[in-house]
């Protein structure tokens, strides 16, 4: 799921659309995961951190 909603973020800021990308970032980081979900989701959050530094 985390994946699904950090590829949902990419493509609101193709969108142009930061609103929606923030939100889904927000909720790709309230995903309760386990060690091995978190290890297969890594480069999801690396390009959840990068997206996230474009908002700012």
């Amino acid at each position: 799921m985390t994946r699904s909603l950090v590829y949902r973020a990419e493509l609101a800021m193709v969108l142009h659309d930061p609103k929606t990308a923030a939100e889904m970032l927000t909720r790709a980081q309230a995903v309760t995961l386990t060690q091995d979900e978190s290890e297969g989701a890594a480069p999801a959050f690396d390009n959840a951190a990068d997206l996230a530094a474009a908002l700012r």
